[in-house]
């Protein structure tokens, strides 16, 4: 039997050094992040899935979400970041990661809807979709959730 771990945390190379180097990176998430080797070396990642016979994993970026690190002008490019390094890794390693889910600029409402559209046509099986963006629930959301959706309807 198969096992497919559905929301595994992990932040590519390039994007883990952004986060660390951001102002919010620089304080209590870098050191947080920086003590658990496994979110980002992906060497060490590799031995602990290779350690569970039939064991693969569908990969997430962790908390922070893009939006709690950067603004508005940084977030598209970071999102990008993060999620070409998620599908390069998932493209190296099918064996062990099968997946990955995007994630997207929730703090600019027009690059989010674009950035899913594209990591979406570039393999991402889903997109994480934060809820609280900067302090606004999720009704300050509403709208770039819907614009998220009708770019992935369309691509149906």
């Amino acid at each position: 039997m198969r096992y497919i771990d559905a929301f595994c945390h992990f932040s590519p190379k390039r994007y883990f050094d952004a986060l660390v180097e951001s102002p919010s990176g620089q304080k209590d998430i870098g050191k947080r992040v920086r003590g658990i080797p496994a979110l980002y070396d992906l060497d060490l990642r590799l031995k602990v899935v290779d350690q569970f016979p039939d064991y693969t994993q569908v990969l997430s970026l962790g908390l922070p979400m893009v939006d709690r690190l950067w603004g508005p002008d940084q977030t598209p490019e970071m999102s990008k970041l993060a999620n070409d390094g998620l599908a390069e890794v998932c493209a190296k390693h099918p064996d062990r990661f099968v997946g990955y889910t995007a994630v997207v600029p929730m703090n600019n409402p027009e690059a989010a809807a674009k950035e899913a559209e594209r990591a979406l046509k570039n393999g991402a099986h889903g997109v994480q979709l934060g809820t609280n963006v900067n302090g606004n629930g999720t009704a300050a959301t509403v709208s770039t959730t819907r614009s998220i959706v009708s770019a992935a309807i369309s691509m149906s």
